[in-house]
Parts: structure tokens; C-alpha cells; sequence
């Protein structure tokens, strides 16, 4: 069995595990803000600069140096920029899930630790909440659906050099572009993954871990809840 973290007195275990999951949500959120500022930044750097040397505007580079640039700037530099958002989107995702399913096996007493589990981080945590911890988290939702997606995105990106063809899961990748935006596919099976979709990406991360977060702190009562629960449809089973 863990051992809890040393509490201080003025905390119950449960206010305390509240306090927590509260502490870990807005950490994440801070994090997820960093990215979703970055994106923005450099992307208007990349457009302004992709209008500059279209109108050439630019001094001091020859024409063949220009002209490297322009194709960078119009094609290489925003492609490297979202694939490199969302895996850093799922970086985050598997760092703050260990975490969380740390923290209920602290704060719950629970004797198994989702690192005990086979798998990888989305398999072993919902197994964790189905078979451990018995979380009230809608699996079958399209919000997890969407995870999973991501996940398969992030695996194309990572193991499969942006190749289409040849990707075990391309299926699965196909159906993501048909059913929302952050990915599209060409007639040439080229596939991009688009600006609006990494924002629509963060959106639903924080939506999930909103999600997530509330159901932890309804099951260690304290002092503690997000406002932005309200907000959302969370697909929470009954």
C-alpha cells in the first residue's frame, strides 16, 4: 500500500487529496496556457514573416537565400510548429495522468499503482478507473474518443515520420479527419494537421481534464471544485 504524503493538521486526508487535485488541475492549466501562447506567437511570426517576403519587404538576404526562406516560411515552418504542439500536448497528457492516478492511490488507499499495469498511459488509466479506482468517467464518450485519436496522432507523427501509408492505425486516423477539424487528408494522402485543430485539441485536453479533476475532487470533498465544470458538458456516468 503507498504511504500518504506527510498532511498538515489543518487538513483532513480527504481536504488535503482535494487541495491536491485542485493544485494539479491549475498547474496543468498554467502549462496548457504556455502552449496555447506559443502557438499563437509563433504562428503570427510565421505569418507576417511569410507576408513579408511575399511582398518583399525583407532586406539583406540574396535571391537564392529569399528564396529558401519563402518556401520555408510558407510550407516547413508551420507544419514543424503544429506537429511539435501536439506532441507536446501529449507529453502533457501522459505526465499529468501518472500523477492523478498517483495521487488517488495516495490519497485513497489503494494498494495497486497505475505504473503496475501493462499497457500504455490511456490503456493502464482506464483501467485504473474502471477495475482500481472505480472513477465515473464515461469511456465510451466521444471525449475519450478524441484522446485516443490523439494519441494515434501523436504515434503517427512520432514512429512513422508523417507517412501515411504503411501507419498500422491509418484507419483510425482517416476517421479522425472525417469527424472534426485538426487533421485533414488530401486526395494525395498528404496529411496536415491544422491551426484552428491544435486550438480545438488544447480545448478538449482541458475539457478532459476538467472532467477528470471534478470527479477526483467529488470524491475527496473539500474546500475546492472548478468553476469551469459548469461550463462544460462532462461526460461523467451516472
Amino acid at each position: 500500500m503507498s504511504k500518504v504524503k506527510k498532511i498538515p493538521e489543518e487538513y483532513t486526508q480527504d481536504s488535503f487529496a482535494n487541495l491536491m487535485f485542485f493544485g494539479d488541475y491549475v498547474n496543468f492549466g498554467m502549462q496548457l496556457d504556455d502552449l496555447r501562447d506559443f502557438l499563437k506567437e509563433f504562428q503570427k511570426y510565421i505569418e507576417v514573416t511569410n507576408h513579408h517576403l511575399r511582398t518583399n519587404r525583407l532586406t539583406g538576404y540574396d535571391e537564392e537565400q529569399l528564396g529558401e526562406m519563402k518556401e520555408r516560411f510558407e510550407y516547413s515552418h508551420g507544419e514543424i510548429l503544429r506537429n511539435s504542439i501536439i506532441i507536446s500536448l501529449y507529453i502533457l497528457i501522459e505526465t499529468e495522468l501518472k500523477g492523478y492516478c498517483n495521487n488517488y492511490c495516495d490519497y485513497g488507499n489503494f494498494k495497486i499503482r497505475v505504473s503496475e499495469l501493462k499497457g500504455d498511459i490511456l490503456s493502464r488509466f482506464k483501467v485504473y478507473c474502471t477495475k482500481v479506482i472505480d472513477l465515473p468517467f464515461d469511456f465510451s464518450s466521444g471525449l475519450w474518443e478524441f484522446i485516443e485519436n490523439l494519441q494515434e496522432l501523436r504515434n503517427y507523427l512520432v514512429h512513422n515520420n508523417g507517412e501515411l501509408e504503411g501507419f498500422n492505425r491509418q484507419k483510425t486516423l482517416r476517421q479522425f479527419a472525417r469527424s472534426n477539424s485538426v487533421i485533414t487528408i488530401d486526395e494525395d494522402d498528404i496529411l496536415d494537421i491544422t491551426f484552428n485543430g491544435c486550438y480545438q485539441a488544447m480545448d478538449e485536453i482541458d475539457r478532459f481534464f476538467v472532467t477528470i479533476s471534478e470527479l477526483a475532487m467529488q470524491r475527496f470533498p473539500g474546500r475546492h471544485g472548478l468553476k469551469k465544470a459548469d461550463e462544460y458538458k462532462l461526460p461523467i456516468k451516472k
